[in-house]
Formats: C-alpha cells, structure tokens, sequence
C-alpha cells in the first residue's frame, strides 16, 4: 500500500491524473493500492501548533485504510510531491520502521528555518523539531528503508549548484522496492477529517482486477455521484 501525500494548495484529488492512472495501470498486477489523504492547504504534513498532520497520516488515515484495503501492514510505503514530500520524509523518519520505502518527489526542503516558505514551520523550533536534512546528517533516520528523492533543476527548493546526489539506502522505483512485488491496485481514495480530531474515512469500494491488469482505467477519472473520494470500478469511478 502506498500512502501518497499532495503539495500545498493541493488536495486529496489533485494527483487522480493521467500521469498516476498511466503509472498504474503499466504496473498491473504489481500496482499498490493508494490512498490519498487531505492535508490542508498548508500543513506542512507534521504536528503542529495547528494540528497533529503527522499523527493523523500514522494513526488514522494508515490504520483505517489497512482495515479497509486488507493491505499487508509490513509493506506501506509512503511518498508525496513538494509539500507532501517533505510530509513523507518527516514522516518516515519520525516513525522509523514503519515503512518499507519513502518515496519524495520535488521535496520541499530547506537547510534552515530562514530558508523555508512562509508559514512552513511555526517557528524555529518548530523547524528544528522536523529537520529531516540535518536528521539525514546525523545518520539514516530510516533504518535502511528504501528512499528516493528527485528535484527538477527549475524547482525553487533546489540547491543553486548542482551536486551529486547521496543514497541513503537501496533506491525505491516504480517497479521494484524493497516492499517486495505489489498487487492489484483495488482503490484510489482519500482520507477525510481534520488532524486535531478524531475522523471518520468513507469506505473504500473494492475495484475491479480488470481495471487494472487490462490497463483500462479511465484518464482522467469520471464521477459517478456526488463530490468526494474515487475508486476505480467498473465502467465509471465510485465516489468514496
């Protein structure tokens, strides 16, 4: 199970594109199921003076969704986009042990608190707290996990001078992880709630293999009621 955390302004819907349903479907058999959880515009993934984001992912979004999904809870792997790959990062470090593999795409990561976007961290402890960088340099805060981490050279939270990447483990890639072969992609959903409380997720409808293992899962997904999560089934998507 791959628990996938969006950027900033984004929301639990804003990767369901063609990109993540062609990815998936070129897997087959060995595509995870994903949930998508709603981290609020600008949460930053970690607890927080506004709200316990981090906590929220580990205790409720993960436990719910491996008793939905009847997921195998020694291979859940966790990564996200800019916001949530920090999210993934802090997460998986806090948590060590918990995932097979973390996965942070285009991270927002900063050296110091100075650096960082505005309203990020709630102040300098509150970034010293969720230093992932300085974690990393202290040793692996991920007890040999897989770990990937890539930045385009456009991206506003890339070093100015390009460098050589350091592993911090065996490389995670689509098609082969530590976490060991996948299965069938059964749902794409989402978490719904608030961090500071305790939430309630909607149930995830099981999809089709078909969906999946024939790669004709519908880009972008369609609506099959009201306004809410998705999984892929059938001839349309079911709203969660």
């Amino acid at each position: 199970m791959l628990v996938f955390l969006h950027g900033k302004g984004e929301d639990q819907d804003s990767n369901l594109d063609d990109a993540m349903f062609a990815a998936l479907a070129r897997l087959g058999s060995r595509a995870p199921d994903v949930v998508f959880p709603y981290g609020g515009a600008d949460s930053y993934w970690h607890d927080r003076a506004g709200g316990a984001w981090g906590s929220f992912v580990v205790n409720e979004v993960i436990a719910q969704a491996l008793s939905r999904l009847h997921a195998d809870p020694k291979r859940v792997a966790i990564g996200g986009i800019s916001m949530g790959g920090f999210g993934a990062l802090d997460i998986a470090r806090v948590h060590p042990g918990r995932f097979c593999a973390v996965g942070a795409h285009s991270a927002a990561l900063w050296v110091s608190g100075g650096e960082s976007a505005p309203g990020a961290f709630d102040d300098a402890q509150d970034f010293a707290r969720h230093d992932v960088i300085a974690a990393a340099r202290a040793g692996d805060p991920y007890r040999g996990a897989a770990v990937w981490i890539d930045v385009g050279t456009d991206d506003p939270s890339a070093p100015p001078t390009p460098h050589s990447p350091r592993r911090c483990g065996p490389t995670v890639t689509l098609s082969s992880s530590t976490c060991g072969p996948g299965h069938t992609t059964r749902a794409i959903g989402r978490a719904t709630g608030t961090a500071t409380s305790s939430s309630t997720l909607p149930p995830l409808p099981t999809a089709t293999r078909a969906d999946q293992e024939s790669g004709s899962a519908r880009m972008p997904p369609r609506r099959c009621g009201a306004s809410g999560g998705r999984a892929m089934h059938g001839e349309c998507d079911e709203v969660l």
